[in-house]
């Protein structure tokens, strides 16, 4: 539950800024909502990609520190 209200507040914030991007360009012209917009989608696909890595990994490490699994060099 600790983390759970940090991490609720940060995918908010994550996503306000897309809102804020749109509403300083609003002065610039069609052109460049546009632009914005379109790049919106690459934006949520990054974001995607980051997200099922970190996903996958987490509970990778997770499983190996419980385990006492460290590999030394």
């Amino acid at each position: 539950m600790a983390l759970a209200l940090p991490a609720a507040l940060s995918t908010i914030l994550n996503n306000a800024w897309r809102a804020v991007d749109q509403y300083a360009a609003q002065w610039l012209g069609i052109e460049a909502q546009a632009a914005i917009s379109s790049f919106v989608f690459v934006l949520i696909l990054c974001y995607a990609a980051w997200s099922a890595v970190a996903a996958g990994a987490g509970p990778l490490v997770g499983r190996a520190t419980g385990a006492g699994y460290q590999k030394r060099t």
